[in-house]
This record gives structure tokens, C-alpha cells and sequence, in this order.
């Protein structure tokens, strides 16, 4: 998919709807995470990230679409678990996530 067709999606309202829940979906289960299972900082990060998707589900989304769309295997026709993997997958790079965490 060219860049101007992946901006194009990524400004879609119907996908950023789908993003959203994606999304909202994620933050849910990552709020129910143990601490055990990642380093002290990886944890808050990713704690921050799903708060910030809870308080504003719908400007989050419009982030998350944007990077979502950089998935090439991502398209306007994409299931719903395609892309609920994707936001999984990218949730730690959009938290801020490095090796050094």
C-alpha cells in the first residue's frame, strides 16, 4: 500500500472507529496486568499508555490509526482480530518502550 493510500486510512473515521475499541480493548487488559510480569519501568509505561486511551478513547485513536496503518498487511478490509493484534503488537513503541527499560 503506497503512503498517501495508508494516510487515507489512517483519517478514515470508520477504521479510527475500529482502532478505538481495538484500543480500548487493549488498555483494558493491560490495566489488569501484574507488575511481576515486566520491569518496573516497562509496567508504568505501559500503565500510563492505557490510562491516557481510557481518559480519551477517541483522540488516542486517532494516534493509534496512524500507526497501525504503518502495517502494511493492514487495510481498509482488515478483520477486527487483524487489527486488535496490531494495536497489541505496537502498544509497547507508543508507549515509549526501549531496550533500556
Amino acid at each position: 500500500m503506497a503512503y498517501t493510500d495508508q494516510y487515507a486510512l489512517g483519517e478514515d473515521a470508520t477504521f479510527q472507529h475500529k482502532v478505538q475499541v481495538a484500543c480500548a480493548t487493549a488498555a483494558i487488559q493491560v490495566q489488569g496486568e501484574a507488575l511481576g510480569t515486566y520491569t518496573p519501568t516497562v509496567y508504568q509505561k505501559r500503565q500510563n499508555l492505557a490510562r491516557r486511551v481510557i481518559a480519551n478513547p477517541a483522540g488516542m485513536a486517532v494516534a493509534f490509526a496512524r500507526v497501525v496503518v504503518t502495517n502494511v498487511a493492514i487495510s481498509s478490509s482488515s478483520s477486527d482480530s487483524d487489527i486488535q493484534f496490531t494495536v497489541n503488537s505496537m502498544w509497547d513503541d507508543v508507549a515509549g518502550v526501549d531496550l533500556n527499560d
